[in-house]
């Protein structure tokens, strides 16, 4: 089967639809370096309870105008003491739309991308000076125009990667890069 039959904006696009299309090609190139779990990287329907539907309202409000929330490099941190409740999947779905917003004559360039960082690898990453994707990872936390942390305080980090997280914080927010936290702590 041909790749272009499996495009997102099948739906949504007045070109073509072939393997050369631009913007498949860069939003795919995008998706593949942005860290994205495999689970989230195709919007998922989402059912919230009558307690969180303040929060989806909001999720939806910023998801309907991401590149400005991108753009004023804006904080946002989701919690909630309840797993399985969409967190992930609501900043993923947040994500997924900014890339497909600039998937069109990005050029392939990542730093006007997103990456997504589970924290308990994260940390793990950040504390193992062998690894080689350790700059990578650091760069990209540091450069990209949307970073997602996902799970932050689900694990116990250590003084050094306390030091690195609050270092790269600190960097996107001096830098108007813009940031979402999920988390179970409040």
């Amino acid at each position: 089967m041909r790749v272009w039959n499996y495009c997102w904006f099948k739906n949504n696009c007045s070109y073509e639809c072939k393997s050369s299309c631009n913007i498949y090609n860069e939003f795919k190139y995008l998706l593949a370096n942005s860290g994205i779990p495999d689970g989230y990287q195709e919007p998922k329907k989402l059912y919230p309870e009558k307690i969180d539907l303040p929060a989806f309202r909001t999720l939806k409000a910023i998801k309907e105008d991401v590149e400005a929330f991108v753009n004023q490099g804006r904080f946002l941190y989701l919690h909630s003491a309840n797993c399985g409740n969409g967190k992930t999947a609501n900043v993923c779905k947040i994500a997924l739309t900014y890339l497909a917003l600039i998937a069109n004559g990005n050029g392939f360039e990542l730093d006007n991308g997103v990456y997504f960082a589970y924290m308990p690898e994260l940390v793990l990453l950040t504390t193992d000076f062998q690894n080689e994707e350790r700059k990578e990872v650091l760069e990209a936390l540091m450069k990209r125009k949307l970073v997602i942390m996902d799970d932050i305080g689900s694990c116990d980090s250590g003084k050094f990667a306390n030091t690195n997280l609050a270092s790269i914080i600190d960097s996107r927010y001096r830098n108007k890069l813009a940031t979402i936290f999920t988390s179970n702590l409040n």
